[in-house]
């Protein structure tokens, strides 16, 4: 169904926003923002609360409440994992367009909207910007650049992504913490898609340690799993993507040296080593030279990185 007027006339919502919830804390205030000022009749919202404490199910009953919008889906289950708790958010939906966001950051729905009802019968997925907020100070990203899909691959957070419900509907994310997100971009064949670049803001993606996903040790850990997936399926990629996939590679392992012990470090090298080994040699040098830039960025306050 590709007019969204048609698709609206047939009882489906031209959006449809999945969001996965876990352990909120005190990162709560964005997410009630945005439902409370999000807009009538062309949205759908599935909140699928993944269970792992007492006090998050609290605040989702009150921000509900309060709210009191019958577009809002509210789902309790336990996954112990985004990607499983999306997987469900999408059994759920009933949209032409799909995006998934995190409960503690801020998408911009109207701008997205705009983007939706412009865009062209055959695009596929649709890119858009994003900025970092930190303790405050935003910094915005402008990665979409449409003459270089590695643009992407160096910044490819599923949340600045809104994809086509049809065509994406049978892909499933695996049930890491950590790149899950990457295995679906990898999974779902992104850069050889029909793909529309919006200079638009989609998303804030906010940085707050505490409790946040990504800075969980145990949720870092996942990247000595996924690491080996991302080296098979380079190894089976077509020419045109194998570069992307590359460098999403390289992503995972600085991010995972990021966050390890000096002890750990050289461990982390030595399985490194072992999985990137398995490409063909010209790989391991893209590979290599990617991690040095992100590295050397990192080092010199880089912040695309």
């Amino acid at each position: 169904m590709n007019n969204p007027v048609l698709a609206r006339r047939e009882g489906k919502n031209l959006l449809g926003i999945i969001v996965p919830i876990t352990k909120l804390f005190d990162n709560y205030m964005n997410l009630e923002a945005w439902l409370s000022e999000m807009p009538i009749g062309e949205i759908e919202v599935i909140l699928v609360h993944d269970v792992q404490d007492v006090e998050t199910a609290p605040i989702m009953n009150r921000i509900l409440r309060k709210i009191n919008n019958d577009k809002i889906k509210y789902f309790e289950r336990t996954f112990g994992a985004p990607g499983l708790t999306r997987n469900f958010g999408m059994t759920a939906i009933n949209s032409e367009w799909m995006w998934f966001v995190d409960a503690d950051d801020l998408p911009d729905i109207e701008n997205v909207l705009q983007e939706l009802k412009s865009t062209m019968p055959d695009a596929e997925v649709i890119i858009g910007q994003f900025q970092i907020d930190s303790n405050g100070e935003r910094t915005a990203i402008n990665p979409s650049n449409k003459s270089d899909l590695r643009a992407i691959a160096r910044n490819p957070g599923i949340w600045r992504m809104v994809f086509r419900t049809r065509v994406f509907m049978d892909y499933r994310f695996q049930e890491f913490r950590m790149a899950e997100d990457q295995l679906f971009v990898i999974d779902a064949n992104i850069f050889e898609r029909k793909m529309k670049f919006s200079e638009k803001i989609f998303y804030t993606y906010f940085k707050h340690p505490k409790g946040q996903l990504t800075s969980r040790k145990s949720a870092i850990l996942d990247l000595e799993k996924t690491i080996p997936l991302v080296v098979a399926r380079i190894q089976k990629s077509s020419h045109k993507t194998r570069t992307y996939l590359e460098i999403m590679l390289a992503r995972q392992i600085a991010t995972q040296l990021k966050h390890a012990t000096n002890s750990e470090i050289l461990i982390n090298l030595g399985r490194n080593f072992s999985s990137t080994k398995k490409l063909k040699f010209c790989g391991q040098i893209r590979v290599g030279f990617e991690l040095i830039r992100i590295l050397t960025a990192k080092a010199f306050g880089g912040k695309n990185e």
